[in-house]
């Protein structure tokens, strides 16, 4: 039964979490200067995979295609940054010691850096001109750096 009660939890909270996203991807249409929130996502997408709550790490998934999708930007790429990040980076050094804050701002950094250069990398295999380096992409840097920590310091409390 408790497994069940949990199920349940873990579907709505995915379907909240969709719901949420959407509306937020949404106005971000409309109000530009809001950011994508990639680190809040990936702390998400990390700490469900961790815990085997695999409605949360589908709805990440099509939280992140729904965005590329609506941004016009190559599709694919975010999930695959996602798990090069979570693998690369945040088992590595998670093996070293416990998750704490300055972990948390490499998570963001690998992230952004690795989400640039795939989309670099897609310019030049398959001619995309998507990306250009923009200055707005280091207000979406700090301002999700800041979003991100907050959450992490929110949900230990």
């Amino acid at each position: 039964m408790r497994t069940r009660h949990k199920a349940l939890s873990d579907l709505s909270y995915a379907v909240a979490l969709l719901v949420v996203a959407f509306i937020y991807i949404s106005a971000s249409d409309i109000y530009p200067v809001l950011p994508p929130l990639l680190g809040v996502l990936f702390m998400i997408f990390h700490i469900s995979f961790k815990r085997r709550g695999y409605y949360k790490v589908i709805a990440v998934f099509l939280i992140l295609g729904f965005y590329e999708l609506d941004k016009d930007l190559v599709f694919g790429i975010l999930p695959l940054v996602f798990f090069v990040v979570r693998y690369f980076i945040a088992l590595r050094l998670e093996a070293m010691a416990n998750e704490n804050l300055f972990f948390v701002c490499l998570y963001v950094v690998g992230i952004y850096v690795f989400y640039i250069a795939g989309m670099l990398l897609s310019n030049i295999l398959f001619g995309t001109p998507n990306l250009g380096f923009k200055p707005i992409l280091i207000y979406y840097f700090i301002i999700d750096l800041l979003v991100t920590l907050a959450y992490v310091k929110i949900r230990k409390l």
